[in-house]
């Protein structure tokens, strides 16, 4: 019955995968950034 509840809530999952994206997100940016400081 636990894999069903996790198939029909997957609430909790949401939040860890925006977290991760947003993370990933913040250090391309982060990347970016310090490749233009570095390129001027």
């Amino acid at each position: 019955m636990n894999y069903i509840t996790g198939v029909v809530q997957p609430g909790p999952f949401a939040p860890s995968i925006e977290e991760r994206i947003i993370g990933k997100v913040h250090q391309l940016l982060k990347s970016l950034s310090t490749e233009r400081r570095h390129g001027r």
